[in-house]
């Protein structure tokens, strides 16, 4: 796949699947339901990760474990690594995405509970949806915009008795970190080049 960059130059990028009709199978729904219980508790274990360890080594930690995984897999399914600008471009999204994001989101949960922070990062759809409209990668559709409301005032309504006594400073530190990672997710450039490796994180 190649993505045009501000320059004019093409650069290569491994293939994203292409999105598909049919309806999913079991293994897929098992997979979505178990991203869903992992995704959902992150913010319970960074909480009690911070009680034990320094929020930016734990985040590092992490990292370091998920990279280990993720250079065996490599290496048992034979993938490339990318080279180039591709690598340049890679980099440059574990920088931005994992490396700031995360400290933001571990440094922040030190100040705020871990159900506010769910509820900041449901935000999440909501932002990614105004960045792709924004970078002209989606058309305003109201529905998806209605859903990332209903979502996050879900999230809102499970925890809203956990908003008083935040800190600000934690509160902007964790908002911070999702909205990062939702502009950085929405970039053409950064997006095909760490399709295959996200999922780690």
């Amino acid at each position: 796949m190649e993505v045009p960059t501000h320059g004019g130059a093409s650069v290569d990028f491994l293939p994203v699947p292409a999105p598909r009709s049919h309806l999913a199978t079991p293994l897929e729904y098992v997979a979505f339901v178990t991203c869903c219980l992992i995704w959902g508790s992150t913010f319970l274990f960074i909480r009690a990760g911070n009680e034990t360890l320094p929020p930016l080594f734990a985040a590092a930690l992490r990292m370091g474990l998920a990279s280990v995984v993720l250079v065996a897999l490599m290496a048992a399914t034979r993938t490339a690594w990318p080279k180039g600008r591709a690598l340049r471009w890679a980099a440059g999204f574990g920088l931005i995405d994992f490396a700031l994001s995360l400290s933001l989101l571990y440094w922040g949960e030190q100040h705020v509970t871990s159900g506010m922070a769910a509820v900041i990062y449901a935000t999440c759809p909501l932002t990614t949806a105004l960045f792709a409209i924004a970078a002209k990668l989606e058309r305003v559709r109201v529905y998806k915009l209605v859903g990332a409301v209903v979502g996050f005032a879900g999230v809102a309504l499970i925890f809203a008795g956990q908003g008083g006594g935040q800190s600000l400073s934690g509160i902007l530190a964790v908002f911070g970190a999702a909205t990062v990672g939702s502009a950085v997710g929405e970039s053409k450039a950064c997006c095909a080049a760490a399709a295959n490796a996200v999922q780690l994180g």
